[in-house]
């Protein structure tokens, strides 16, 4: 199909450059509904997309459009020709600024990641049993949906780019409950949470254990109790809600950022004044062994973008960064950062408010906010732990980072490692 697809973009006239992307998915799923195993499925797709260039001089300005579409996995030369004139049409009223596309070397690299499992099936079945071995009659998945994921990227271009990667992710949605129903007390219904796991390897402990906090929460969520009194707390969150903190504070210090004068903050700015707290090192990586090119071909370089608090780099991808001069690390998907000092007793040490659930935090780089509408958190009043629900907090962003704790507890996932929790001091609770 490759061969096919390029013989076409040279028949056609006005092809400047092209970049042809094949991405192979490889699906085993295995699907629970009330602790039964009901479905098990296995799927291939194979997808071919192709993005033609077209050079263009306007006002005495050098311009490079570009237009991308998807190849049918049917198609005749001459259909397959109609959609590349039909690209280089859209392509004319794309005026960005001039910009090369990657060089590669003409020969064919390929980036291998040892695959996680010898026996999708088996795994799927043992990470099933896992999670369904740990079921009570009154906590139990409602539902549970476990994918063993295996994706092949290859990426050939007009300038000698020819790589190709492949890696393999477990994902597992899962919906536990509890059920405290009284018919003596109405007020006391069944709940739900959702709880969403991705794995880079096939940890069976970590994954039980995942599974035992699962229904943990859920049965706190059902006898979740209001916050005693609102006020000022220390806030410790932790896991998703620490990746989007960190990749949020260097979000707009990309070379796009850069480039469009979205971000205030340049290298050697002090991001991060640090009084009584600890400093963050936040940097991008590649996300697994074989992730060594992005989606424009471009070689990845990991990047500290953070470094104790203060910012050290800027990254992004090719276009950008010839905008800027400088040289592209590439779209790297992998959030990496440092771990702290505070270990896990200091950190839920006093009271404090230890979140579970969030609607979503909320980060405002340029209102300097930071908060979040709480579903489930465990309040520590100094002598016990209870579950509470129904409020929310807030701070001011840099304030707070001056004297945030870092766990030494590392939380990791197929697109991060980094610290498991951040404690937030002195947060507003309404």
């Amino acid at each position: 199909m490759i061969k096919r697809i390029i013989a076409a973009l040279q028949s056609v006239a006005g092809v400047d450059d092209y970049q042809i992307t094949v991405t192979e998915d490889d699906r085993h799923e295995l699907y629970f509904v009330l602790g039964k195993r009901e479905t098990a499925r296995h799927t291939k797709v194979i997808s071919y997309s192709v993005t033609i260039f077209k050079k263009m001089t306007k006002d005495g300005k050098e311009l490079l459009g570009s237009s991308t579409f998807i190849v049918p996995y049917v198609v005749s030369k001459k259909a397959l020709e109609k959609k590349i004139e039909e690209a280089l049409y859209s392509a004319s009223f794309v005026n960005n600024k001039a910009y090369t596309i990657p060089t590669g070397d003409g020969k064919h690299h390929v980036f291998h990641t040892p695959e996680i499992t010898a026996d999708p099936l088996k795994t799927l079945d043992e990470v099933g049993n896992a999670f369904e071995s740990v079921v009570l009659p009154k906590k139990k998945f409602n539902a549970l949906e476990i994918f063993l994921i295996s994706t092949k990227v290859h990426i050939v271009n007009s300038k000698g780019v020819d790589y190709t990667k492949n890696n393999a992710v477990l994902e597992v949605e899962a919906i536990p409950s509890f059920d405290g129903h009284n018919p003596a007390d109405p007020t006391n219904q069944k709940v739900e949470l959702y709880k969403y796991f991705r794995y880079r390897k096939i940890d069976l402990a970590l994954i039980h254990a995942d599974a035992v906090h699962a229904l943990e929460e859920v049965e706190a969520r059902f006898n979740a109790t209001k916050l005693p009194s609102k006020g000022i707390y220390d806030v410790v969150i932790k896991d998703e809600e620490v990746i989007t903190l960190c990749k949020d504070l260097i979000d707009n210090l990309s070379y796009a950022g850069v480039y469009n004068h979205a971000t205030d903050k340049k290298i050697g700015d002090v991001l991060q004044k640090v009084t009584d707290g600890e400093k963050l090192t936040i940097g991008l990586d590649r996300r697994y062994a074989a992730d060594k090119f992005d989606g424009d071909g471009v070689l990845l370089t990991p990047v500290t973008v953070i470094k104790d608090g203060v910012v050290h780099a800027n990254y992004g991808n090719n276009r950008f960064a010839q905008y800027l001069g400088v040289t592209p690390t590439g779209n790297l998907g992998g959030l990496k950062v440092a771990l702290g000092k505070t270990a896990k007793e200091e950190m839920f040490k006093g009271p404090h408010l230890e979140i579970i659930s969030l609607s979503g935090i909320q980060i405002d780089i340029y209102s300097s906010y930071i908060g979040g509408e709480v579903r489930l958190a465990y309040y520590y009043d100094g002598t016990k732990k209870i579950p509470v629900s129904g409020f929310s907090f807030s701070g001011n962003l840099f304030k707070t980072l001056e004297n945030i704790k870092i766990s030494q507890e590392e939380f990791t996932t197929p697109t991060y490692v980094g610290p498991k929790f951040i404690k937030l001091l002195n947060m507003d609770v309404l």
